[in-house]
């Protein structure tokens, strides 16, 4: 980490960055991140637990450039944004297996430098929810006015940082739905005319997605092609 604040100092505060190291076991990756926005530039180290040299190489660093992009839900009006995919970028500076340092992190500063930095913060028809987002585009154009809003929990009414991201539509019988999902939770209630009367859990999104065609349409929905 020394290295890395000494060599990308200069780019880093520029933008504002810092760096910060995370042990994920197998690996180490290093972010670059400011307190509401990061970039989507890491860089990656093999962990080298059972090893004489627990310490990384640099020269086994990798550059990973994360593909962070909105996608349209529908014609709502609202977006997505998730990371879809992530590249290894190759090392400049490397000749025969041995790395230049300085020629290396020249180039991961320029990396730094050329991508823009993204933020997951809240917009107002940006949906957050990776599990909603992929209820909705299995379920788009199945639904014929299916739409997204925001709603209060109904413990914390007006407390706008806990409200639910819900696809909401009018059942077969006329009632207004809800499937509410707040952000990394597992749960949340689906509600008709504001009363509870199921639950979305995001580890049988198959069988939610299937549930709201069937709830729009009266009709059981065999073998829904779930493809989120």
């Amino acid at each position: 980490m020394a290295q890395i604040r000494k060599h990308l100092g200069p780019v880093m505060q520029t933008m504002g960055l810092e760096a910060a190291c995370f042990d994920e076991g197998r690996r180490y990756v290093v972010d670059f991140h400011t307190d509401r926005s990061f970039s989507p530039i890491a860089l990656e180290f093999t962990h080298r637990t059972g090893t004489d040299e627990h310490r990384p190489s640099w020269s086994e660093v990798r550059i990973l450039h994360g593909d962070y992009r909105k996608k349209k839900l529908g014609d709502t009006g609202w977006v997505h944004m998730r990371k879809w995919r992530q590249r290894t970028l190759p090392i400049e500076g490397e000749v025969d297996g041995k790395v230049n340092v300085e020629e290396m992190f020249a180039a991961i500063a320029r990396k730094i430098r050329a991508n823009k930095l993204l933020t997951f913060k809240r917009e107002p028809m940006k949906m957050s929810s990776n599990d909603l987002a992929d209820i909705f585009w299995a379920i788009d154009g199945q639904i014929p006015d299916l739409s997204v809003t925001r709603v209060d929990d109904e413990e914390l009414p007006g407390e706008e940082g806990m409200q639910y991201e819900a696809l909401t539509f009018i059942d077969h019988e006329g009632r207004r739905i809800h499937l509410c999902l707040r952000p990394g939770d597992g749960h949340g209630p689906i509600y008709a005319d504001g009363e509870e009367i199921a639950r979305i859990h995001t580890d049988e999104l198959r069988r939610v997605a299937k549930y709201a065609v069937t709830l729009s349409s009266g009709i059981d929905v065999a073998n829904f092609p779930f493809r989120g």
